[in-house]
C-alpha cells in the first residue's frame, strides 16, 4: 500500500491526468474503467479524491478507498 500511496502522491504533485482507474466492487461492467480522465485532488491516509480533468468545484469529486483501487492506467 505504501508503494501505491507514493505513486499517487507523485501523480498528484505532477497534476497527471489518469486515463483509467479500476476499482473493486463497483457496478461497472467487468473490464470497464470505473473512473476515466481524472486527476487527484486530495490524498488521505486511506483514501483518494479524484476529480475529472479540467473540472472545477466539488460536484464531480469521487472519493475512493485506496484498498479498493485495483489498477491505474496513465
Amino acid at each position: 500500500m505504501r508503494t501505491l500511496n507514493a505513486k499517487l502522491f507523485q501523480l498528484k504533485k505532477s497534476n497527471t491526468v489518469i486515463q483509467m482507474v479500476y476499482v473493486a466492487n463497483t457496478q461497472e461492467i467487468d473490464g470497464s474503467p470505473d473512473l476515466a480522465g481524472v486527476t487527484i485532488k486530495e490524498i488521505g491516509s486511506n483514501y483518494v479524491v479524484f476529480t475529472p480533468a479540467g473540472a472545477s468545484g466539488q460536484a464531480n469529486e469521487m472519493l475512493v478507498c485506496t484498498d479498493q483501487i485495483l489498477s491505474i492506467e496513465l
